[in-house]
């Protein structure tokens, strides 16, 4: 790379000075109300889930599931980069397409839209379910997002015997 002249270097400096000097020391633009121990302003999502359940694996050592439909009713799309379960040692969004699955790193919920994990479609896998899960109690769900950190969702804890018994809502 060639390097710069002295006047090039200077007028670049004077640029990022420029720059930070409308924020203030949190980064948020100047005039904005600073929260103490907020590292950068944000949003209020608006991101809830409804619905939450935690489908246990049918052979102990096998991964289970989580299903749930997020609603955005916030003013602004939110990505979700990550979920975690309470009593879980691992969690990870996935979305099945035909007899493909595929690893999600994140998943954007349009504001004012919804984005429904359900079998055969998105879903969270969970390895490493702990012995204090189980059927009848609940447990949480930790999403993280870009926009406005970590929410958390309840989760009721099925079986799959429990979802092949519950047909939409009506026991068979």
């Amino acid at each position: 790379m060639k390097n710069l002249g002295l006047k090039q270097s200077l007028g670049c400096a004077a640029l990022v000075l420029l720059a930070l000097g409308g924020c203030n020391k949190n980064g948020a633009p100047a005039g904005e109300a600073e929260q103490p121990g907020q590292t950068a302003p944000m949003i209020n999502a608006g991101l809830v889930a409804q619905a939450g359940r935690l489908v246990l694996p049918a052979v102990k050592a096998n991964p289970g599931a989580v299903y749930f439909t997020l609603v955005n009713q916030g003013a602004h799309d939110v990505t979700v980069t990550g979920v975690a379960i309470a009593g879980a040692q691992e969690a990870m969004m996935h979305e099945t397409s035909g007899e493909t699955m595929k690893m999600l790193d994140s998943l954007t919920v349009p504001k004012g839209g919804s984005v429904v994990f359900a079998p055969g479609g998105k879903h969270v896998m969970v390895f490493g379910i702990g012995s204090g899960l189980v059927a009848g109690k609940t447990t949480t769900a930790t999403l993280s997002t870009r926009e406005a950190g970590d929410i958390t969702a309840e989760l009721k804890i099925t079986t799959a015997a429990d979802v092949a018994a519950d047909h939409g809502g009506h026991k068979m």
